[in-house]
């Protein structure tokens, strides 16, 4: 079966859309991330190599593998446009709950780049499902207790705003570092219980 067969291409085609429609990804360019990531974890994987006879013996074992990489890769990416799916139709559903649609929709957008498969280190991507699951989990309990989330939206805004000012003077490289918080920081802002403070990163 072909690799991007095991994905959902439709919902690839809305990742990274604009608001106006333009942009989203194609089915090419969700084959060629596949293609890079099995070839990324197959043959790139740290310590690199540093002699002939340790080259060699990457090659080899990363051609033994870089099927079966490449099928957990078009797996993961199935997930998580899956769950995209899934998030943004809850989006377009939720009715009377205005700010909270849009800023979830907002989160959305962040978490999905149609280069997200390229673009995130692999560890985080493993959770990218949870955090859309969480947005969807959040608008279906919205309506219980609309107050509720209003409350944590207005406590999370500041801590947002700030933590962004602060990337954004970072240079490129500790900028990526502390990007990776924010994967986290965007699913704790949408879990049920916990102050959104729980699970920000330190110093923002």
């Amino acid at each position: 079966m072909p690799l991007v067969n095991r994905c959902s291409p439709s919902s690839h085609l809305y990742a990274g859309k604009s608001a106006d429609g333009s942009g989203g990804g194609t089915i090419e360019e969700l084959r060629e991330q596949i293609i890079a990531v099995a070839l990324d974890r197959s043959f790139l994987l740290d310590p690199l190599p540093t002699d002939e006879f340790a080259f060699k013996r990457r090659v080899d074992a990363g051609q033994g593998r870089l099927t079966l990489i490449a099928n957990e890769v078009a797996r993961l990416a199935a997930t998580i446009l899956a769950e995209y799916s899934v998030a943004a139709r809850k989006i377009k559903d939720t009715k009377n709950a205005p700010e909270a649609t849009t800023d979830a929709a907002q989160q959305l957008a962040r978490l999905m780049s149609k280069r997200l498969l390229a673009s995130s280190p692999w560890g985080p991507l493993q959770h990218f499902a949870r955090y859309q699951k969480a947005v969807t989990a959040r608008l279906e309990k919205y309506h219980a207790d609309p107050a509720r989330d209003a409350a944590r939206m207005s406590e999370l805004r500041p801590l947002e705003q700030r933590y962004w000012r602060l990337v954004d003077l970072l240079p490129h490289a500790e900028a990526r570092f502390y990007g990776l918080f924010s994967w986290g920081a965007e699913h704790g802002r949408t879990l049920g219980g916990a102050s959104p403070r729980a699970s920000w990163p330190q110093g923002a």
